[in-house]
C-alpha cells in the first residue's frame, strides 16, 4: 500500500513538470533612432512649467537617460530581445505626482511611448510608417489662446490605489510633449511654457 501511495505522489512530480528549456537566441533590435528620441521633446536639465486649473504654476525639472532592456519571450524558452529605452523624468518643485516618459523600441516597426503620471499609466504606439496610434486623435487643441496641432489623447490604462489625484487622460503632441493632464477629480494641469 505504501508503494502505491508513493507512486501516486511521485508520478505527477516526475511527469507533471516540463523539462527546463534553454534560451534559444538573443535578438538585437538596435539603438533608438533620432526620430524615436524626438518623440519626447524634453531636454535634460531644462525646467518646464505646468499650470494647475486653479492658476498655480508648478516647475518640473527634466532628466533623461538611455538604458538597455531585455524582454524574455515564452518564459525563457523563446528568444531574448535586447532593446534601448530612453527615460525622461519630470520632477516637480511642489509635492504632486512625478511624470515619467519612456520611449522604447521593442520592435523595428514601431516605438512605444509610455507615460506615468504618479501611479497612472498611459501608452502611445508610434508606427514608423503611420505615426502615432492612440485612443483619440484631436486635430487641434486651444489652451490659453495658443493652438496645438496633431494632438493625441490617451485614456488611463491603470489607476494607482494610494493616490488622491489620479490622472484620467493626457493630451500629447510631439512638438510640445504633454499639453494637458486631466485628473479624475475634474482638475487639470496644462503646459505653461
Amino acid at each position: 500500500m505504501k508503494k502505491i501511495l508513493f507512486l501516486i505522489l511521485i508520478i505527477p512530480i516526475l511527469y507533471g513538470c516540463p523539462p527546463p528549456c534553454q534560451q534559444t537566441s538573443l535578438i538585437e533590435v538596435g539603438p533608438l533612432s533620432e526620430s524615436a528620441l524626438a518623440l519626447c521633446p524634453y531636454k535634460n536639465g531644462e525646467t518646464y512649467k505646468f499650470k494647475h486649473s486653479n492658476g498655480h504654476v508648478i516647475d518640473f525639472s527634466a532628466t533623461r537617460e538611455t538604458i538597455i532592456q531585455y524582454n524574455n519571450y515564452d518564459y525563457g524558452c523563446g528568444p531574448m530581445l535586447r532593446f534601448e529605452e530612453n527615460i525622461c523624468a519630470l520632477k516637480p518643485n511642489y509635492p504632486i505626482f512625478d511624470i515619467e516618459i519612456r520611449i522604447s523600441n521593442p520592435d523595428t516597426a514601431f516605438n512605444v511611448l509610455s507615460i506615468y503620471a504618479g501611479n497612472s499609466y498611459f501608452m502611445f504606439t508610434h508606427s514608423n510608417q503611420f505615426g502615432f496610434v492612440a485612443d483619440t486623435f484631436e486635430d487641434s487643441l486651444v489652451l490659453d489662446n495658443k493652438t496645438f496641432y496633431n494632438v493625441q489623447k490617451m485614456k488611463n490604462y491603470g489607476y494607482g490605489y494610494n493616490e488622491i489625484q489620479l490622472a484620467d487622460s493626457i493630451y500629447y503632441n510631439q512638438e510640445s510633449g504633454i499639453i494637458k493632464i486631466k485628473l479624475s477629480n475634474g482638475e487639470s494641469y496644462t503646459v505653461s511654457n
